[in-house]
């Protein structure tokens, strides 16, 4: 793919944000250069600072639109600011109208950054400055390395560590979360200390076993099968129903072997693989669970790497999720009535999806204001 072509795409719709609301761009500046000289902090003035930035955007936006050549100096101070899609759109204006060699900081900084939409403008980035050596950490990024991107629509939310449950070893103290390398199905942490010191602090008496020795082992589970291994099952008594799931999560897990990604992958020196949990494929115990630590020197960095535990969905106030799918499909089930919005439940339904009725905490007139304010 020619660096053209790329930064094209790169400006099309996947990273193209959409257009915020209208902000009075003079009225803005005004107040911001009057209540805000000198840096002053305060709600007030991180609230100007938002507006100015969304109408930052706008202007971006009319600009890129037009085919007009927009000035690195501005972009470099767009890229500087805390606002993801500005960040975003000002990469890829930049990777057209003014990239340079001595933007390489700024692109290794955007590769880290929580925003999925700003990492993949500066990976974009990273690809036409050829010959920079930001072209190798690129490599590490979790789409070009698994095959598949995330979701779109999650382009501009902020990217979190995965919580505790979903980790198969406690993390290691100090390590950093690294979003880059990040995705669905695995994470990536970081750490500065020795890769020997990480593994001798995680493996809490867990085995420590090479790439090789993990095949070895499940190769003969699958090979060499029990064939008796179901009737002695149903003997003692086992649900063979249960036991039959368990051997098929084990295999899709070492059918998955995403550890095995980085064996003898280009910059990753002494890879070692802790058996953080196993499962029972053909009657015989396999690793189904392996965190890798390895040194990476495209990194710099010793790296922790998590296959994710699979997570149970629920919804956005931390409700049970067929809790939240039996509200949903009452509301859906209900015809609306006269002068009642179909969206807002009622009754138990209501108590259970929201906090408070918008009459007993105030906040109607607000949500009103909101309204009107929005058109």
């Amino acid at each position: 793919m020619t660096a053209s072509l790329l930064v094209a795409l790169v400006t099309a719709a996947v990273l193209r944000p959409p257009m915020p609301r209208f902000v009075d761009k003079a009225a803005v500046v005004t107040r911001y250069a009057h209540d805000c000289k000198g840096g002053a902090g305060g709600p007030p003035c991180k609230s100007l600072g938002d507006d100015l930035d969304r109408a930052f955007l706008v202007d971006l936006e009319r600009l890129a639109r037009a085919g007009e050549p927009v000035s690195p100096a501005l972009l470099r101070v767009a890229i500087a600011r805390p606002n993801p899609m500005l960040q975003a759109r000002a990469w890829a204006l930049l990777a057209r109208d003014g990239l340079g060699a001595a933007d390489d900081p700024l692109v290794a900084a955007a590769l880290e950054s929580p925003y999925l939409g700003v990492r993949r403008a500066a990976a974009a980035a990273a690809e036409v400055l050829h010959g920079s050596s930001l072209s190798k950490v690129e490599s590490r990024e979790y789409a070009r390395v698994f095959g598949h991107r995330d979701d779109a629509s999650l382009l501009f939310d902020r990217d979190l560590p995965p919580p505790a449950a979903r980790l198969s070893l406690p993390l290691y103290p100090g390590a950093t979360y690294y979003p880059l390398a990040s995705g669905p199905r695995s994470a990536f942490f970081v750490t500065s200390d020795p890769a020997g010191k990480v593994v001798a602090a995680m493996r809490g008496g867990k085995a420590v076993l090479s790439a090789d020795e993990i095949r070895r082992v499940q190769q003969e589970a699958q090979s060499k099968p029990d064939p008796m291994l179901m009737m002695r099952m149903m003997q003692s008594g086992q649900d063979p129903r249960q036991a039959a799931a368990e051997m098929q999560k084990a295999a899709e897990a070492v059918s998955s072997s995403d550890w095995a990604r980085f064996d003898r992958a280009p910059g990753v020196e002494d890879p070692r693989y802790i058996v953080a949990g196993e499962g029972t494929l053909m009657g015989k115990k396999v690793p189904t669970e392996i965190v890798a630590v390895f040194r990476d020197t495209l990194l710099g960095k010793t790296v922790i790497f998590y296959p994710l535990r699979e997570q149970h969905p629920v919804n956005a106030v931390g409700q049970d999720f067929a809790t939240y799918v039996q509200i949903q499909s009452r509301l859906a089930s209900r015809p609306p009535a006269s002068g009642v919005d179909p969206e807002e439940p009622e009754g138990d339904a209501a108590d259970a999806a929201t906090p408070a009725s918008p009459e007993k905490s105030g906040d109607e007139p607000q949500r009103a204001q909101r309204t009107q304010t929005s058109h």
